[in-house]
């Protein structure tokens, strides 16, 4: 019979060390080549590992020890496996203990549940040690877990609460990298127009991605726009990193894990869409696989949501970039000597200094603001309108198609806040029926459109008619489609388009 040591792997150039935290088999079990036997945590995710071999199994390490990377966890077959079980040093790493008062330990000290059962507890909190079930054979079903309800009791007052080992890890990496690495943030705002229009188009489903898709997107093609920050500061050199990878946070059960979309940069919006979905999912299930973790070149951190505005994030240790982006809000902001409301956001992009000088780094800020501004590389080709509402389209070239009632308005602009436009008039278009001769007279702008049709904007002054008129020719008519009351639509002065 073959013999096989199974050692602590390593996950990822930075690894140094794991932690174990489940065996999937019993000591002294009869395991088949390929099976899965033991259940590691990284700083970044959990893993299983497999036998290499078949044989009998024998285990070296504790469940909760934090083992070097290369150091021995069992051995399988051979005159090792045949000889007594060591027993662990109790110093080597103390096990994780549940806060609840544990359920009776089985004969091979490992909890059985279901996978079902399994993934309900990590849904609701609750700890599978202190479970009980009715069940002959001792395994957990989620019937049992559900009975058990609750999550395990908060700590009492002055009790220490360990952290999980991926919280661990990740507070001595954090750390290493605040010390070690030279900090700098540079804070940079950003008109938000073309980013509300996308997030209108993902609600109306004529996007299907999310806007950390497109955030996701916009940072690696400006990391492919300089390729001479896409590097690691090692060994007193600048190691250059192998693709551009975006790391992308996902909540797990054991605590905040950075998987990395890979080769983002050449990757479409659609591609990148279906990748987080994955990740996300294999978060929810503590199932992300060291083939999704690595060393990114930069991380996205969203907390926008949050109502966060903006932040001083701390770089993943050997990653050169982070972009922090905060809430999106409405602002009044000074354009063509008026004063306008605007949905402004804030990017706050922490750089590693030894791998970025601040010249540099201001370009890529100033290059990312720009096209988060147009999205016009970011976007489809085209992003066509839902067949029940009408809408815009909008072209790789920056020009947007206007539906009105039966007609299209082209206009032939390479600025991609145009959308914002578009979703102005997609709403007033709902309301042109209503508008005939008994309409409120107010000013207006006429666009010729085709079919001899004419379009015509309602304001409520002629400032609003000329700032609008001034914009259009300019073709820079965001920040004014909130000016725009009502929308008609009748034949055109002369006829033609």
């Amino acid at each position: 019979m073959t013999a096989a040591d199974i050692v602590m792997p390593m996950f990822g150039q930075a690894m140094e060390f794991g932690v174990l935290v489940e065996w999937l088999t019993a000591d002294g079990a009869e395991v088949a080549a390929g099976q899965p036997v033991a259940s590691i945590e990284s700083d970044k995710a959990t893993y299983e590992i497999e036998a290499p071999v078949a044989g009998m199994i024998r285990h070296r390490v504790a469940i909760g020890a934090e083992v070097p990377v290369g150091d021995l966890l069992a051995v399988i077959g051979g005159a090792q496996a045949a000889g007594a079980v060591e027993t662990p040093a109790a110093s080597a790493a103390p096990a994780l203990a549940p806060a609840a008062t544990p359920a009776p330990a089985r004969a091979d000290g490992r909890v059985l549940a279901s996978p079902r059962a399994r993934e309900l507890a990590r849904a609701i909190g609750v700890d599978l040690a202190g479970v009980t079930t009715a069940r002959a054979d001792g395994v957990i079903v989620a019937a049992d877990v559900e009975r058990h309800g609750a999550a395990p009791p908060a700590p009492s007052a002055g009790t220490m609460t360990p952290l999980s080992p991926l919280r661990r890890a990740t507070a001595r990496r954090l750390a290493q990298s605040w010390t070690q690495a030279p900090h700098f943030t540079q804070m940079i705002e950003v008109d938000a127009s073309a980013l509300v229009a996308a997030q209108a188009a993902i609600r109306a489903g004529r996007l299907a991605c999310s806007l950390n898709d497109i955030l996701i997107r916009a940072a690696a093609l400006t990391m492919a726009d300089f390729p001479d920050l896409n590097a690691s500061f090692e060994d007193d050199a600048l190691q250059p990193l192998p693709d551009i990878a975006v790391g992308l946070a996902v909540a797990t059960e054991a605590g905040l894990a950075v998987p990395v979309v890979r080769n983002a940069a050449r990757r479409s919006l659609d591609e990148i869409a279906a990748e987080t979905r994955r990740l996300i999912d294999l978060g929810k299930q503590g199932r992300i696989g060291a083939q999704d973790m690595g060393r990114a070149s930069l991380t996205l951190s969203n907390l926008g949501r949050y109502g966060v505005a903006f932040g001083t994030p701390v770089l993943n240790l050997g990653e050169p970039v982070l972009v922090f982006i905060g809430a999106i809000e409405e602002k009044a902001v000074g354009i063509d000597h008026e004063i306008v409301l605007q949905p402004r956001t804030m990017l706050s992009i922490c750089y590693d200094h030894r791998v970025v000088d601040g010249l540099r780094a201001a370009q890529f800020s100033q290059r990312l603001k720009q096209r988060l501004e147009a999205l016009e590389d970011v976007l489809p080709g085209e992003t066509e309108p839902s067949p029940t509402e009408p809408g815009g389209a909008r072209f790789a070239d920056g020009r947007v198609k206007l539906r009105l009632g039966e007609a299209d308005l082209l206009v032939g602009a390479k600025d991609a806040r145009l959308l914002s436009i578009a979703a102005a008039l997609a709403a007033l278009t709902a309301e042109l029926p209503k508008l005939g001769p008994s309409a409120r007279k107010l000013r207006g702008i006429e666009i010729r459109l085709e079919d001899g049709l004419a379009a015509t904007l309602l304001c409520e002054s002629e400032a609003q008619v000329a700032r609008i008129g001034r914009a259009i020719e300019a073709a820079d008519i965001a920040t004014y489609s909130t000016a725009i009351l009502r929308a008609e639509l009748r034949p055109a002065r002369g006829g033609g388009a």
